[in-house]
């Protein structure tokens, strides 16, 4: 789960060499970063709605790993 509403949890997938690509559940591509700085669960600037996001996360010796993250409004 993430909730990035009210601080806790606020960054999903934070870290070093990460590239991240978050997906809606229509598979529209919402978010892309290469810095490694994660996702602040926005879209275009604001909040997106709760519910179940996909992302990939490839990493920097090639693995790749998918899944999916909840967000969560407290």
């Amino acid at each position: 789960m993430f909730s990035p509403y009210e601080g806790i949890r606020d960054v999903f997938l934070r870290g070093r060499d990460i590239e991240l690509y978050i997906y809606d559940r229509y598979g529209l591509l919402i978010s892309h970063n290469k810095a490694g700085d994660g996702w602040d669960g926005t879209y275009k600037g604001k909040f997106v709605d709760p519910g179940v996001y996909v992302y990939v996360a490839k990493l920097s010796d090639g693995t790749v790993k998918k899944g999916t993250i909840e967000v969560i409004k407290e």
